[in-house]
Parts: C-alpha cells; structure tokens; sequence
C-alpha cells in the first residue's frame, strides 16, 4: 500500500471530535477527518460530500449504528463501512449488519495496527471497484461479485475476467477443487446475462450412473427401455434458449463424451430410442475437479471436446489460498443458517476466525459451511469461540494418526513388530481405504473425509496406482 493521500475518512461516534489516536494512525491515508456525532449528522455528511472511509462507533443516538449502516449502504454501495464493537449487543448485530454493506469491523480495546490494516483494506477495494467501468461495478458488493463471496487477489481477478464476458454466450469452462464454488460461478454468468430469463439447469455428471446418465441428458421415447412408460424430456431439452450447466465433466464416459461434442457443434441430438433430431439453443458451461490434459493423456476424455468447452477457462483458487475471506464467508454462512432454523449465533470471537485461518480446509467452502453449521448447533455460548471448533483438531487426528489396532488389523507379525511413520501409516490407510470401496476412488475419498483431489495427490505422491 503506498503513502499516496486518499481524501476525507468520516467518524461517527457521540465523542467529540475524531480522536487523536484515530488521526495519527491514518495520517498518512487522509487528508481530512470529519466527525458527525449521530446517524442524522452522519447521512447528512455522506449526502453533501465524497467520503472514502466511513467508520461508526457502537453506540449512537437517534439512529442505532445498524440502522445508520443500511442507510449508507443504500445512498452507496460501494463506500466501505467499518464498524466499532463494544457491546454483547452490537457482537450480536454484526451478522445482520454485513448483510446490508458492512465491510468490516474491530472490537474494543481498539488496536492502532489492526485498525490501519483493515482501513487500508477497504481503501484498496474501493480504489479497485472504481477502476471498473460503472456498469461492472453495479455487480460488486461489500462481499464480493453478487452472491459470490470474497474480496482477497486471486478472487478479484476471477471476477474482473467474469464481468468481461456477461454479454457473451462464449463457452465456459470452470475448473477448482470440490466444494470452491464452480456452480455459483455458473449461476452468476447466468443470471447476469442475457439468458436470465430462461432456465439454468444443471447436472452432476459424476452423481448419475453413466448407464442412466444419457437417458437424463438427452431424454427418451416411450418404450426406449424397461420402465419408459412415456416420453420424457431430457436436461437439454428443458435447458432450451437458457444455460446448461455440465458439472463434473471430466468423469462422463467417452461415449457419452461424443454425443455432447454433436450438441454443442450441431445444437442438436436424439431421444434415447428415438429418431427424430431435436434442435435446441443452450448456452454451456462446464466444469470438473480433474486435470482434463492428464485425463486427455491417460484416453480418459475426448482432446476435441476439450477444446470446445475450454473456449473460456476459470480456476478457482481453493480456499486455503484466499484465507483472508473466511470472515465474509463465515458470516454469511451463519446468517442463512440462522435464517433456516430461525435461531443461532450471530458473533465470531477473534479466537475463532484465527483457527478457522489456520486449518487446511480440503473441502473448500464446503467444508467451511459444515464446520460452522455443527458449531453453531452445539455451541452454548451467545458467540462462537476457538473452543466451538476443536473438533477440526479432531478430525485431523483421527486421518493422520488412526488408532492403532486400526492400523494393524490385516498386517503380518513382521509389520506389527515394526513402528510405522506417519508417512507409512497414511499409505495404509490409502491402500486400506481403496481395498474396502473396491477401487472407487470417490468413496473411498469421503470415508477418509478428505477430498478427491487431495486422494488423487496422496496416491500419485505414494505412487498408488488407480485401477
């Protein structure tokens, strides 16, 4: 962050002026201080001149700091709010609160690094929302791009290149761990662009047998099979003038992988047991966990179908590599678990997002969503503490060091006898994994309760062969 002036910070508090320590903090990132000692005064000022930085104490008159966060935020968007919390009151409204604008906020005693840190923050996001043109930045929130979550780097590249192509039907391909978000990529490219109006229909590709997979696809006739009792519409055909979304792409069968190549070269296909060509207009958009190259090198995928679907490729970056949005993430995860079982906790202590900051997270956001979800079913306390996710430790524990009569059932007297390092110990596990789930790589990954592509790491790293 350079020392280059950012204009006017406003600080809303019923204390007299903007106090010393605040002014000398930020120096070097303002050029003037205003204080507004109420909401009234305080929207007032945002009204009649252009603030950078707003941030609000924790208690007001006449309007509660809530209230005076939402009203900002409907006058504009896209001025970063922070907010002071002191009170069990306030610590309960911070849920709400980044619902309607919020950017961040600091607890009491007020520390001048950490308050610098998340100024400086909001001051870079806005500079980056103004570097877009107005109509991209009518997409951008607080929180990120519409409902996807996230402000660190590598999501606000993603979502510059994704507001680059909103106008466009160009085919899309999304590529991330399991549980990074591809779907609500793809939703989001839908509802922004021109085929809004029509449906988004989406299909695991890796969740549907594949011998009942083409019949889901493409539809069948009367009497195609046992059971075709009537005519059936497929996912492409209701897909029709909107967007389909092929999620997991990279497990379809090559056949299957041949009559997706003809729809979308040809916009057309045929009913299972059935004659008569169907012509449709979707846009598509894929995506998958795997290396579609290896899978290409290994005769697992067609090259020309991936050249087709890979017009426009994305990666998202797992969440381990942006841990800077765990709090977004976490607060909206609790504020629609709240909104689901109409009670929960509405307040993370500190020492709860540091150790969500330190774990692994292999199941992504996914991960993340189950984790708070269980904390805030079991926790009794008005506010989620470090103490709420000890069983991560747990979990941890019970993949890299499974109990030891675990680890030695099945093994000769030799192996007993002998002390195995973690290393050895995770590679029977593996081994042990895929023996009982009979080579199936997917469940095998689940009992471990790590993800696929973590499986895929661990056996290429140990060299397991897949069969």
């Amino acid at each position: 962050m350079t020392s280059q002036k950012k204009g006017r910070l406003l600080w809303v508090s019923t204390k007299a002026g903007v106090p010393k320590k605040i002014q000398t903090t930020l120096a070097d990132l303002f050029e003037k201080f205003t204080a507004a000692q109420n909401g009234v005064i305080a929207l007032q000022e945002v009204g009649l001149n252009d603030y950078q930085v707003v941030i609000i104490d924790d208690r007001l008159p006449y309007i509660t700091a809530s209230q005076l966060i939402e009203k900002i935020h409907e006058f504009d968007q896209h001025l970063p709010i922070i907010a002071l919390v002191e009170s069990k009151q306030r610590k309960g409204e911070i849920g709400r609160d980044f619902n309607h604008g919020l950017f961040g906020y600091l607890e009491s005693p007020l520390q001048a690094h950490t308050l610098k840190t998340l100024v400086e923050e909001a001051l870079n996001y806005r500079n980056i929302l103004f570097d877009m043109n107005v109509k991209s930045r009518a997409y951008m929130t607080m929180r990120g791009l519409g409902a996807i979550m996230g402000r660190s780097a590598p999501m606000v590249e993603i979502y510059k290149s994704l507001l680059k192509i909103l106008d466009s039907d160009v085919k899309v391909a999304i590529f991330g761990e399991s549980g990074t978000g591809k779907e609500m990529v793809a939703r989001f490219l839908h509802l922004s662009g021109s085929r809004h109006k029509h449906p988004f229909v989406s299909v695991n590709c890796a969740a549907i047998p594949s011998e009942l997979l083409e019949s889901e696809l493409f539809g069948y006739e009367k009497g195609a099979f046992t059971g075709a009792a009537a005519r059936k519409k497929g996912k492409f055909e209701v897909a029709d003038k909107g967007t389909f979304f092929l999620d997991e792409i990279g497990d379809m069968s090559l056949p299957l992988q041949a009559k997706i190549l003809k729809v979308i070269e040809h916009s057309e296909f045929e009913r299972v047991g059935g004659t008569e060509t169907i012509e449709v207009d979707v846009r598509i958009i894929s995506a998958t966990h795997r290396n579609l190259v290896t899978q290409i090198q290994k005769g697992k995928f067609r090259e020309d179908l991936f050249h087709r679907i890979n017009v426009f490729p994305f990666t998202l970056p797992p969440l381990r590599e942006r841990l800077g949005d765990i709090p977004i993430l976490a607060y909206h995860i609790l504020n629609k678990a709240a909104i689901k079982t109409a009670v929960g906790v509405h307040f993370i202590e500190s020492d709860a997002l540091a150790q969500l900051s330190e774990y692994s997270w292999k199941g992504n956001v996914r991960e993340l969503e189950n984790a708070l979800e269980r904390a805030n079913v079991l926790s009794e306390n008005v506010s989620l503490t470090a103490s709420d996710f000890d069983f991560l430790t747990s979990q941890i524990s019970e993949i890299e060091n499974p109990a030891e009569n675990e680890i030695n059932s099945g093994m000769n007297v030799s192996s007993r006898n002998k002390v195995m390092t973690l290393k050895e110990m995770e590679k029977y596990a593996l081994l042990e994994a895929l023996e009982r789930n009979q080579g199936t790589l997917a469940q095998a990954a689940r009992e471990l309760g790590i993800s696929r592509m973590t499986l895929y790491r661990k056996l290429k790293q140990y060299g397991i062969k897949e069969d």
